[in-house]
């Protein structure tokens, strides 16, 4: 991400204008032609994104998609915030094989007026809709020969997607909350719109307007910058005091000294108190396990299946492998060793994992 120098900061829609205008030719602008600047402390700065065909889009039926790495930094750029929300929902056939994804985020964006856009959105990954999608309206030919069919399906790419399917729905999530605070960002792109970089809008708040228009805050702004934000409200005699005063650094300990006339100090009364001890208080030391669960999840049930859903959607060499290393950890006797564990359903092999990692 590169942020240009030369790319202006505007205050009003003459300025936008005018700035579209000379970089709509090579840059693919990601802002609106009309904007509400209402507010003076607010302006509107860019930042310039490009885009490596190879490393950051993936082609789709229709055009090149920007993959999520892309996506994210583009969000960033335009301060826009994006959280996982809800836990997505999954859906699955008889076989255990994955039909449908749903991921969902929320998203916060700041307005050129100053309002704030925010709310929840999702993506969506549906195995239907790709086996129309990439089923043949007429026979494909390359090179002189029919490579599919009319009316078949290219299995091909919808195994791809269903590998994928919830970064799919991950991506399509981040990308549509964007598009919520971008509209101007497409779904897809030629390659040619690709070699132009995009033109993303940021909000910027000027600094010198809100010091203009409310100068009780300058004092504030200047001792927030010499880090002495703490002084602010302090008693006028104490800051004097603490202007006086000089610190040095002593046998390794950090000593106070006043340029004035040192005065008597009074020693208060003091007892002989044994000093306090905490009986039976060890530290918690976090265990390898605990890194593998989000912050709370303590309960053991709740671990062992949030453990086993990991690996619904993984390839089935790293099911068996898991499985496999559980059991001979657990050092649990499998009652059908003849039967290969590839052979059960995928929701039978997640439910394995959980009775297995539940085991002491």
């Amino acid at each position: 991400m590169s942020n240009e120098k030369s790319l202006p900061v505007v205050q009003d829609n003459n300025q936008l204008s005018m700035f579209l205008r000379e970089v709509e030719k090579v840059m693919n602008p990601l802002v609106s032609e009309t904007l509400n600047f209402v507010n003076k402390e607010l302006k509107l700065g860019f930042e310039k994104i490009s885009v490596d065909i190879a490393r950051d889009a993936y082609w789709v039926e229709g055009g090149y998609a920007l993959k999520l790495t892309k996506l994210n930094e583009i969000a960033v750029a335009a301060g826009i915030q994006i959280t996982c929300g809800r836990n997505p929902e999954k859906n699955y056939d008889e076989n255990g094989r994955i039909t449908n994804v749903k991921h969902y985020v929320q998203w916060t964006y700041r307005n050129i007026d100053g309002s704030t856009k925010r709310g929840e959105i999702s993506g969506e990954y549906n195995y239907t809709e790709d086996i129309q999608k990439f089923t043949a309206k007429e026979d494909k030919v390359k090179n002189g020969k029919v490579i599919l069919k009319k009316g078949d399906v290219n299995l091909n790419a919808v195994n791809q997607r269903r590998a994928k399917a919830g970064q799919l729905a991950e991506s399509n999530a981040i990308y549509r909350a964007i598009n919520k605070a971008l509209p101007k960002l497409r779904g897809t792109y030629t390659e040619a719109e690709l070699k132009k970089p995009f033109l993303v809008p940021c909000v910027i708040e000027d600094t010198t307007e809100m010091l203009a228009k409310y100068p009780e805050l300058e004092k504030e702004y200047i001792r927030a910058k010499l880090g002495i934000a703490g002084l602010l409200y302090a008693d006028p005699q104490q800051v004097e005091k603490v202007k006086d005063e000089f610190r040095t650094v002593e046998s390794g300990k950090l000593k106070v000294e006043s340029k004035t006339e040192d005065k008597p100090q009074v020693k208060p009364e003091t007892k002989n108190v044994e000093d306090a001890k905490v009986i039976g208080a060890k530290p918690k030391v976090e265990s390898a396990d605990d890194k593998l669960f989000p912050p709370g999840m303590v309960d053991k049930n709740e671990r062992a299946k949030f453990y086993a859903e990991q690996f619904k959607d993984s390839p089935q060499e790293e099911r068996t492998k898991v499985i496999n290393d559980l059991i001979a950890k657990k050092r649990f006797e499998r009652k059908n060793k003849a039967t290969s564990i590839d052979t059960y359903a995928v929701a039978k092999q997640i439910e394995f994992i959980e009775m297995l990692w539940k085991l002491p």
